[in-house]
């Protein structure tokens, strides 16, 4: 007991049960504080959490929104593709036909020259 004594002194007319009670309700006292102290801070760490969801949740109706419209805009390219594409073909017929018919006409006013010349002669 003379350890304890000589670690923890008590003062003259102090008991040695009383300063351990008041010890321990002083610890005591100091615990609850502590825990107080983390259960205040478990609440602001869900309240965060919890706000981080919210904003993860928005976030994700953004990029699905943006998915939406980012897949019309790729049946739109396609769309416009497509349509070029079919112009393009169109177009390169109506070239072809046209050179066709220019060559047909070259012929038949080849042959017409020809004839008229054959026919004039004596």
């Amino acid at each position: 007991s003379s350890g304890i004594n000589a670690e923890w002194p008590l003062r003259p007319g102090e008991d040695f049960m009383e300063k351990l009670m008041n010890e321990l309700s002083g610890l005591t006292k100091a615990n609850i504080h502590s825990i107080m102290a983390v259960e205040n801070d478990v609440i602001r760490l869900f309240n965060i959490m919890d706000h981080a969801l919210h904003e993860l949740c928005r976030l994700e109706d953004i990029m699905v929104r943006y998915e939406d419209e980012l897949n019309e805009d790729l049946i739109r390219m396609e769309e416009t593709l497509q349509s070029y594409q079919k112009q393009q073909i169109r177009n390169d017929n109506t070239r072809k036909l046209h050179d066709l018919l220019t060559e047909l006409l070259d012929q038949i006013t080849f042959s017409e020259t020809t004839s008229d010349i054959l026919m004039s002669m004596p």
